[in-house]
């Protein structure tokens, strides 16, 4: 989607330049197809075929403006709107359509279950209120994807006893590094991420174990999966806790 816009948007900015450079414009009072002003080409070029007939015509439109020239105004200032306003829609796409390593990760498979993508299992883990993703890397280069989800508390096995204490929130996270070849990767980390009655937010095991409840919470730290183990309770949508 990236690519596509970035062609139609170059297309109509070069359409754009040379018409006003040539002075190809809208002639008042002439009737015809193609009597359009460079604005006009410009905006039309950006959804593709009319970009093709311009220069299929540029001979044509080029002998027209040496008899009836048109000068463009504001040029400098409309090339900046075409290439803010392409930039902006290839930011909207990239919110409304994942790709690069999210991708990657969402449309892979694991070996420890090939049954379904890593993306089925995280996003239609019913335990889940939401999942997001993200991608970003280390100041090392190193890249990574994380899928962060809320946890519905109340539909997990152990919810009284993790909201006694002190719990009123839940995320967990699932890193997977990407490889080198760009093309692979690991399932690298899990963590629960607690939210407690303050507001503050902490790991799991660390707001357990610094609770003054901490001698009671010790069942609950020690039912608190690791990593595979938590991945494998996502794949048969059983609870984390």
């Amino acid at each position: 989607m990236h690519l596509i816009i970035a062609l139609l948007g170059s297309l109509a900015m070069g359409v754009y330049w040379d018409a006003a450079k040539n002075k190809i414009g809208k002639i008042s009072g002439e009737d015809g197809p193609h009597n359009f002003s460079a604005a006009r080409w410009a905006l039309l070029s950006a959804l593709g075929v009319p970009g093709v007939i311009y220069f299929m015509k540029r001979k044509e439109l080029l002998a027209r403006a040496v008899d009836h020239p048109v000068e463009a105004d504001h040029v400098r200032r409309n090339l900046a709107i075409i290439l803010c306003s392409m930039g902006f829609l290839v930011f909207v796409s990239s919110l409304g359509v994942e790709g690069g390593n999210v991708a990657l990760v969402k449309g892979g498979v694991l070996e420890a279950d090939k049954t379904t993508t890593v993306g089925e299992a995280l996003d239609k883990y019913s335990f889940f209120c939401s999942c997001k993703w993200e991608s970003d890397k280390t100041e090392n280069g190193a890249e990574f994807v994380n899928a962060v989800g809320e946890l519905d508390i109340k539909k997990l096995s152990l919810a009284d006893r993790i909201r006694e204490a002190g719990v009123t929130g839940l995320r967990a996270m699932f890193q997977f590094t990407i490889n080198r070849d760009g093309k692979t990767f690991e399932y690298n980390a899990f963590a629960l991420q607690a939210t407690s009655k303050d507001g503050g937010t902490k790991d799991l095991k660390e707001l357990l174990a610094s609770s003054p409840a901490a001698a009671q919470a010790y069942a609950l730290i020690a039912s608190i999966p690791d990593g595979s183990a938590a991945l494998e309770r996502v794949y048969g949508n059983k609870p984390l806790l």
